[in-house]
């Protein structure tokens, strides 16, 4: 998180403070998410539904994880053992209108759409649950729009903002700017809180951009080159 900083030495530690002061208000405002993010009452739900072997809700990221471009048959298999769960829940950077076509094709029911990596939050149906607006002007770059709602910005790489209070992510040459606020994880806890969900939470990714929710759900890095780790997940479903 660019609001905090960790050095092992002095020079890099005292460097670090100025920068920080040299911005404060913007990243004493970003960093009170940690607040929300880590909250005692979800952590707690989970813990007790670790414990109570409360039915799973799974959480997956879509490209590389339950699609595999190169690999139809790796496809199939994730998401078959992605559908044995009994709440499900896409992921992506894809917008809700594309990931919907691409669910269907494959023929994938869900519960929720988590697109734009988190500025946007859809139910089954495609339908707008909130969004996360993107308030700002970056010239030369395009807008994504959700229900008449700028969510996202996209581009050449070398007209991305630099500066903190936005989150930049970046496909094939392309950057996509979303407010700091719109994350993946806030977007899963936002609903999770929203469903009343009170059981267990599986996640899985593959790249960068899912760490912050790999990790905070204690989830599984899909890796290229073995694409399993879905499919040993769901098995604890049918084999305890």
């Amino acid at each position: 998180a660019p609001y905090a900083r960790f050095y092992d030495d002095q020079p890099g530690a005292l460097s670090a403070i100025d920068d920080v002061l040299g911005d404060l208000p913007r990243l004493s405002l970003m960093a009170t998410e940690v607040g929300a993010i880590f909250d005692d009452v979800p952590l707690a739900n989970l813990l007790v539904a670790e414990v109570a072997e409360a039915p799973a809700l799974c959480v997956a990221d879509w490209d590389g994880t339950l699609f595999h471009k190169s690999a139809p048959d790796r496809t199939l298999r994730s998401l078959a053992a992605f559908q044995k769960y009994p709440a499900r829940v896409v992921c992506t950077a894809r917008t809700v209108p594309d990931i919907r076509e691409a669910l269907a094709r494959h023929g994938v029911e869900v519960n929720w759409i988590v697109g734009c990596s988190g500025a946007v939050v859809a139910d089954a149906q495609g339908s707008t649950l909130w969004q996360v607006p993107l308030h700002g002007q970056f010239p030369g770059m395009q807008e994504i729009v959700a229900d008449g709602v700028v969510v996202q910005a996209h581009g050449p790489v070398g007209l991305a903002p630099s500066e903190a209070g936005w989150r930049v992510e970046t496909y094939q040459g392309t950057a996509f700017v979303s407010r700091w606020e719109a994350s993946k994880l806030r977007a899963v806890l936002r609903l999770l809180r929203h469903a009343e969900w009170h059981g267990r939470v599986r996640a899985f990714g593959d790249g960068r951009y899912d760490e912050e929710l790999l990790t905070w759900f204690d989830g599984t890095l899909v890796r290229p080159e073995s694409g399993e780790g879905i499919i040993r997940r769901a098995q604890e479903l049918t084999h305890g």
